[in-house]
């Protein structure tokens, strides 16, 4: 794992480090896993972090299959989308999802 992130995106850096280097990031719904986000550390983003996974990672961070079109990207509160509807944020030129409780 990457010491860039000591607190957020080490998850995901970690998986798309995989994936470059030729191998499977594998999900079933059969598996539980259990992480309590943010139970011994600040909840807070650090702008470093956000800069970082979205200079190393933006080009596989926009072509993301899975994000639902319905939602805005790159907000710090996930906002409904209209189909078709671009946020200012979007059209701009993101850095990186942000994620807030």
């Amino acid at each position: 794992m990457c010491t860039k992130f000591p607190s957020n995106y080490n998850d995901v850096d970690f998986a798309l480090k995989v994936q470059s280097l030729g191998h499977r990031v594998v999900w079933t719904p059969h598996a539980r896993f259990y992480h309590f986000e943010s139970q011994t550390r600040s909840p807070l983003l650090r702008s470093f972090e956000v800069e970082t996974i979205g200079a190393r990672w933006r080009d596989k961070l926009d072509d993301d299959p899975y994000f639902n079109p319905r939602l805005e990207r790159y907000v710090s509160v996930w906002k409904r989308n209209s189909i078709g509807q671009r946020s200012l944020l979007d059209a701009l030129g993101p850095t990186a999802p942000i994620i807030s409780k």
